[in-house]
């Protein structure tokens, strides 16, 4: 797992601004060397919905399991944050922007 590069200079973004962006509503980030204006791509989009998706799905699945719900939110919570940590990973962009579908 690697941070994303600019497509056109190879500028290696920095967790941070990748993060940030991740919260954005437009989702763009600027190269700050190239000034080039970058895109996720769909399939790094596609990632990011399942990595947002997981925590629920298995917080659902131990909730039917049994497992009482103060522990079962503690797993959500855990599982969130390193889905958020781990976030910025699984975005790659492109200088055009595509279609989610």
């Amino acid at each position: 797992m690697d941070l994303p590069k600019c497509c056109k200079c190879n500028y290696k973004f920095s967790w941070g601004s990748v993060f940030r962006t991740s919260f954005k509503f437009s989702q763009e980030i600027k190269c700050p060397k190239c000034g080039t204006k970058m895109y996720p791509t769909m399939k790094s989009r596609q990632k990011m919905g399942l990595i947002t998706i997981i925590p629920l799905v298995i917080s659902f699945a131990l909730q039917a399991f049994g497992l009482p719900f103060k522990f079962t939110i503690l797993i959500f919570l855990l599982f969130s944050v390193l889905g958020m940590i781990l976030l910025p990973f699984v975005y790659s962009f492109v200088d055009k922007e595509e279609p989610l579908w």
